[in-house]
């Protein structure tokens, strides 16, 4: 068999046939699985770490948070203790004086309200 060709006739050659072009496409289609495969782990590994990072700042929001909380009450409990310490010596003074409207006793409730 000859066959005829741009430039003249040809020895014969074999067809490799499909199979060869199948088997090329199969072996690069493997070759870009693995990149896709490898592509995705490492997007599931910075995505855990990721996550793993967003859990870490969320704790340690969440213990600033308590201590912060924690820092208002003792504020508070100093506060009300302030106040009632003002008021007795207010009216200590207010009866030392024989007027009892002679000072006006602090308004805690006020007094909390002005610090908001």
């Amino acid at each position: 068999f000859f066959f005829q060709a741009e430039d003249g006739i040809r020895d014969a050659q074999e067809s490799r046939g499909l199979g060869d072009v199948y088997k090329r496409q199969e072996y690069m289609g493997k070759s870009a699985h693995d990149k896709i495969s490898r592509a995705i782990e490492d997007l599931i590994a910075t995505l855990e770490k990721t996550k793993n990072l967003a859990k870490e700042h969320v704790e340690s929001a969440t213990k600033q948070v308590e201590i912060l909380r924690t820092n208002l009450m003792q504020v508070s409990t100093g506060i009300k203790t302030l106040v009632k310490s003002i008021n007795d010596t207010v009216e200590k003074i207010n009866k030392v004086a024989g007027d009892t409207d002679l000072l006006p006793k602090v308004d805690l409730g006020r007094l909390l309200e002005v610090l908001d």
